[in-house]
């Protein structure tokens, strides 16, 4: 059994034949990705560049994860900034406040510090899990409790 493919790039089609022996089967007709100009095969995915454009599973899979990636950049990068402003307005509490309520609303976990109770954030640090703005000190997984006891 053979597969003959023909790509139609132009008009954006895709003609597929099986041949057996001297007789051809007409497979039937599908689209050509936007994307990597192959087959689409079976359902065709929606690119996400502008909701419309039909392309590939393997191409949609591709830019789900490329923006996945793209968002992880963009929010580390924000945390970063914020963590620097944080420390270096320290003195004007007013900002350090406004600064301090964003990074708790966007990296604040449900674990607190063993030292002075207060919630953690996300640690900034890869080989840390978490962090305590009110000590300056990050944690491991196993260091941190579940629950908010009192002093």
């Amino acid at each position: 059994m053979n597969l003959n493919i023909e790509l139609d790039t132009k008009n954006n089609k895709c003609f597929a034949n099986k041949i057996f022996g001297e007789t051809d089967y007409y497979v039937g007709l599908t689209k050509v990705c936007a994307r990597c100009k192959n087959a689409i095969i079976g359902y065709p995915a929606i690119s996400r560049k502008d909701n419309k454009t039909e392309i590939c599973s393997n191409c949609g899979t591709l830019e789900a994860l490329e923006d996945l990636m793209e968002h992880d950049r963009k929010c580390k990068k924000s945390y970063k900034e914020l963590l620097e402003k944080y420390y270096k307005l320290n003195e004007n509490e007013e900002d350090t406040k406004e600064i301090e309520t964003e990074l708790y609303k966007n990296y604040g976990t449900d674990r607190y510090c063993p030292r002075c109770k207060h919630q953690l954030l996300v640690s900034d640090l890869k080989d840390y899990k978490y962090l305590c703005l009110n000590c300056d000190e990050n944690f491991y997984g196993m260091e941190v409790s579940e629950h908010r006891e009192e002093k």
